[in-house]
């Protein structure tokens, strides 16, 4: 049951495959494609059967049941035609006349399963005879061949032409004469029609569909052929297209250039996105590091970014078939829009310029030419120094004061210098004369729009500039004094003869009384003490009254740890010599025999730590109870005066005549 080929009016499906598998999907498909759930159950299926080229495809069946199956597959074909009869309203068997009687040919072994199967059927008991025409209609008819009967198929193809003729001329005027025809021909003839495909399809398509009812029965090709006549016909009906076909143009247009704008506008945003990350950046920093080379570097970057931008963006403008002028316009704007950019920029950093400007100041007059921080050791010139730091300052002020899109030298750094900083007090003198500089708004061969900051701007933020700037200075100097006083020596010799004269009595007083001179001596001592351990003067650093504050709040904090070290000292020096006693009382037994008790160990500068390791340290119990056996046997020959004389070495080391009164009041 394998179908030639597609019906020729129709959808074909494959719904069993060459090993016998059902195809649910291509069997849905099928359903939803011919509508057959709309119809319920008013459609019928017919299945066509017989060998190749015997005409299935003639008989225009819009359903295929199975495959081409190879020659021999007799059992596949039998399992097909027993699907067809379960599934079929009506079955076709197509047979030559001339094949009639041939086994093959004739498909005798199908036919006796179509036939045959009946009698393998179980039936009632009722129907066990009843032959299978009472259920079934079985008709053999005869088909002439167009090579027998070629004038009867003519005359039949005439007929469906006059026939298919008259239907599509009654048709045609049925339309001409439609209300909503007429009513839709009225309003094209006044203009443009909301919706004018969609009703007009509609109207077209009813009177197709009973030209199409019709003519269902004639010849398909002729039937064909004669509807699009028709349709033709239909559409090319006298229209008066120009109104509309104008608002069509006018519509594509509009459309085509609000793509185009859309598309540039996109190009356009993309371009200026690389411009602005090529620039910005970058002339902030060379604005932050401004130098008599800052323009020159901004100038050649921008340079640099439009020549590798803009002819990337021009390349792309060739796609859209625009003219040269407008192109050329179009980067023209690109490349005033990275001019205004830097501009912008500038003006940004110039509106921070007295910012800038004490930075710079800070960073030259704190840092030294390595850029490390500056100690003011009393030695650097700050007056010098801080000259430097104002130049800087004002060179950064005339970077910003103009826009250089030119390399043409001006003279505003000279100006501002030699106003502002060489001689203010000459310049206070001249202005009377010759007039003041800076008293202007405008510099000198500088345009008005190239202009960031004015001459008498320049001069007014000059005055801020180093109102704000005078406590840094201030504070080096006296980093410089307070250094001064904290490392100086003896004082001035002017002064040292004033204390001479002026406490000549009270000098003569603490020379009489020693007593006075020794707790003198102890108060220095114990300042001395308290000024290493406050660090003074690195505390008046930060000026008087806030060295006095936390000199005051660090006083009595530091006297409390002298006294607890000075208490803690005393506790360990007798605890020293507690032990030393106790270490003398247990040797004294012991050493009854042997030579002269020792005088105790006197420690001076010179003594080792093995030495105050003896001293602060109890004897261990281990070296007597070794030491005793030396003591009992000392009169053997390997005993005696020999390890004595060894013992005492140690002690004679540590036991200087003439140092050792003053070594033990130091201890």
């Amino acid at each position: 049951m394998a179908e030639d080929g597609a019906a020729t009016a129709g959808t074909a499906v494959q719904l069993i495959d060459g090993e016998g598998g059902f195809a649910t999907d291509s069997a849905e498909r099928f359903m939803a494609t011919a509508g057959v759930a709309e119809c319920g159950l008013s459609y019928a299926v017919v299945s066509i059967m017989g060998p190749q080229s015997s005409g299935k495809n003639a008989d225009s069946i819009s359903l295929s049941l199975g495959a081409k199956l190879p020659k021999d597959d007799t059992a596949f074909e039998k399992q097909s035609a027993l699907f067809a009869l379960a599934i079929s309203d009506i079955v076709l068997i197509n047979m030559w006349c001339h094949d009639i009687g041939r086994e093959q040919a004739a498909n005798k072994p199908l036919l006796k399963t179509v036939f045959q199967i009946w009698n393998s059927v179980p039936k009632p008991e009722a129907h066990k005879d009843t032959p299978l025409s009472e259920f079934f209609n079985v008709e053999v008819t005869a088909l002439p061949s167009f090579e027998e009967k070629e004038e009867q198929f003519r005359e039949q193809v005439m007929v469906a032409t006059v026939r298919c003729d008259e239907i599509a001329n009654e048709k045609f005027g049925c339309l001409a004469s439609d209300a909503e025809w007429l009513e839709l021909e009225n309003a094209v003839q006044s203009g443009s029609v909301q919706g004018f495909g969609k009703k007009l399809g509609y109207i077209v398509d009813v009177h197709m569909q009973e030209y199409d009812k019709e003519a269902v029965y004639f010849d398909e090709a002729v039937r064909k052929a004669k509807r699009q006549v028709l349709e033709s016909r239909i559409l090319n009906a006298d229209w008066d297209y120009s109104k509309m076909l104008e608002k069509v143009r006018r519509d594509i247009e509009e459309h085509a250039f609000s793509i185009c704008e859309r598309k540039l506008s996109e190009l356009t945003s993309r371009a200026k996105e690389k411009l602005r990350k090529a620039l910005v950046e970058p002339v902030e920093s060379l604005f932050d590091a401004a130098s008599q080379t800052t323009w020159e570097s901004i100038r050649n970057l921008y340079k640099r970014e439009t020549e590798a931008i803009l002819p990337e963006f021009l390349n792309t403008l060739s796609g859209f078939e625009m003219e040269s002028a407008v192109s050329e316009g179009m980067v023209s704007k690109l490349r005033d829009y990275a001019r205004s950019i830097v501009e912008n920029k500038a003006k940004e950093e110039a509106n921070k310029v007295l910012m800038h400007m004490k930075e710079r100041f800070t960073t030259v007059f704190s840092h030294d030419k390595d850029s490390m921080p500056r100690v003011w050791t009393g030695k650097e010139d700050v007056r010098a120094i801080a000259k430097d730091a104002r130049s800087s300052a004002l060179k950064l002020m005339s970077v910003l004061a103009v826009i250089r899109w030119d390399d043409k030298p001006d003279s505003i750094e000279n100006i501002l210098i030699s106003t502002l900083l060489d001689s203010p007090v000459e310049s206070k003198s001249s202005s009377a004369s010759s007039g003041d500089p800076l008293a202007s708004t405008t510099w000198e061969e500088v345009h008005a729009k190239h202009t960031l900051i004015t001459p008498a701007q320049c001069k007014s933020l000059w005055k801020q500039f180093k109102s704000e700037t005078e406590f840094t200075i201030t504070q080096a100097v006296t980093a410089q004094q307070a250094h001064r006083r904290a490392n100086g020596g003896m004082p001035p010799p002017w002064a040292m003869v004033a204390i001479a004269i002026l406490g000549f009595n009270e000098i003569m007083a603490l020379l009489r009384n020693p007593i006075y001179l020794f707790l003198l001596f102890v108060g220095y001592l114990v300042a001395k003490a308290l000024a290493v351990q406050l660090d003074i003067g690195r505390e008046f650093q930060n000026g008087m009254v806030p060295g006095i504050i936390s000199v005051s709040a660090k006083l009595l904090p530091s006297m409390q740890n002298l006294l607890r070290k000075v208490a803690s000292d005393q506790q360990q020096q007798q605890q020293g010599q507690h032990q030393q006693q106790h270490g003398q009382q247990q040797h004294r037994p012991q050493a009854a025999e042997g030579p002269e008790p020792q005088p105790p160990l006197l420690l001076s500068p010179n003594s080792s730590m093995r030495e105050l390791r003896r001293l602060h340290m109890p004897p261990s119990p281990v070296r007597r109870s070794l030491s005793s056996p030396s003591h009992s046997s000392s009169s053997s020959p390997l005993g005696s005066p020999r390890r004595v004389s060894e013992d005492q070495k140690p002690r004679r080391a540590v036991e200087p005549e003439s140092e050792s009164s003053s070594a033990y009041s130091i201890v």
